[in-house]
């Protein structure tokens, strides 16, 4: 399956220093994930982190599977490649989260009788998290019309790895049955075409509902209004970027851009909504308010795939990125990720207690403390126990099928 006209950006230190990039978006989304009593982080870096994810699975995914077409034997044998090393890689630490939370629901109901809202979560989109459609949930509470979309937040995290699983169901068959040539026009289509569908969708969704809160959601979540982020990741394979100094400077004009945009949106929301700016800051809701709906994903997508030009072609001005801990963090980024909500919930009853006795300042200081910490320590035993484990078994499916004629 020989692709003789594949182009692939350099390799060189992109492993060390996207494995520390994967460490900071992490450890930047569990911070605003954190609830703080009297300061408002903004929002807007969730969302903006969240695609940073999307472009670099996109990114390493496609540049791997290029690499495999271009020794498998057969589209089959890629498509048993591609999906042992998807699945060992995704599925062992995902479900043993869903796992632990649905036994969690359980006890509770067992020995409280009550699941606070745990249970019906499960009834109602438990299946959505076994078929990767949890990034549709909102789609259902739009449909029935359910209010507490949001009232438990065991699962909120888990819509993102829907969209990468979708992600993954899409790009097995374009980037292995189709050509370079091919790929590079579909993420120029892909690039124009899904902004217009977002706009779209925006004015469509704010006829069909006046929640703003699930509207924001709604475009957040949905393949239809996001797959764009991917293509960005695509294009970083499939075009040859030649090293120049552009890179750096979009790279900085369009941060510059987002940052201002997100307070001066906040600024405009407070007046009209005639409430706190950092209660715009913090709500998702307001985000796409005042022109955001047209650029925002523009923004933050040409951000984060000219920072990883950046990282391919000028390693030495990101060198902090291959730190040792920042290497660490990146090593167990991913049960980072999916175990934070279970490991938020100690830091905020921790904070709670001591608040009766400190200020909110430091209560939060030692909540975050325990957040973080309970969680880096329960997400390297995911790594050393689960993860490392699996990757094993990998291995050893690979070398079979390699093996096959």
């Amino acid at each position: 399956m020989k692709e003789s006209n594949t182009t692939l950006s350099p390799v060189s230190n992109y492993n060390v220093l996207f494995g520390g990039m994967r460490g900071i978006c992490c450890l930047a989304i569990m911070l605003l994930h954190y609830p703080f009593k009297n300061i408002h982080l903004p929002v807007l870096p969730v969302y903006a982190f969240l695609h940073a994810f999307f472009i670099m699975s996109a990114y390493l995914v496609t540049r791997n599977l290029l690499i495999d077409k271009s020794r498998a034997k057969s589209f089959k044998q890629l498509l048993k490649i591609f999906y042992i090393k998807r699945t060992t890689r995704i599925f062992p630490a995902y479900f043993l989260y869903i796992f632990i939370m649905f036994a969690f629901a359980a006890v509770l109901h067992a020995v409280k009788g009550d699941t606070f809202g745990l249970g019906t979560e499960i009834k109602r989109y438990g299946w959505m998290l076994f078929t990767f459609t949890y990034n549709l949930k909102m789609w259902v509470a739009l449909h029935f019309n359910y209010d507490d979309y949001m009232k438990i937040i065991a699962f909120p995290h888990l819509w993102s790895m829907s969209l990468e699983e979708q992600f993954y169901l899409m790009i097995i068959f374009v980037a292995g049955l189709g050509s370079i040539r091919f790929l590079r026009m579909l993420c120029i289509v892909a690039i124009i075409i899904f902004p217009i569908v977002r706009i779209a969708g925006f004015f469509w969704i704010s006829q069909e509902t006046d929640d703003i809160f699930l509207r924001a959601l709604l475009l957040m979540h949905s393949p239809f209004f996001q797959f764009d982020a991917f293509f960005y990741g695509i294009a970083l394979c499939v075009f040859d970027f030649k090293k120049h100094k552009w890179m750096l400077y979009v790279m900085a004009a369009t941060g510059i851009l987002i940052l201002f945009f997100n307070f001066f949106n906040a600024y405009l929301c407070s007046h009209q909504e005639q409430v706190a700016i950092g209660h715009t800051l913090r709500e998702e809701r307001y985000m796409f308010n005042n022109g955001g709906i047209i650029f925002l994903d523009i923004l933050v997508n040409t951000f984060f795939a000219t920072w990883y030009l950046c990282l391919i072609h000028y390693p030495e001005k990101f060198k902090w990125l291959g730190s040792k801990f920042m290497t660490r963090m990146g090593d167990i980024s991913y049960s980072m990720y999916i175990f934070q909500f279970m490991c938020l919930f100690p830091g905020m009853i921790v904070a709670h207690l001591l608040s009766k006795y400190m200020s909110w300042y430091i209560a939060d200081a030692v909540g975050v403390a325990v957040f973080f910490g309970l969680t880096y320590w329960v997400s390297a035993l995911v790594y050393k126990y689960v993860e490392l484990p699996a990757l094993g078994i990998k291995d050893k499916y690979l070398k079979k099928v390699y093996a096959e004629k």
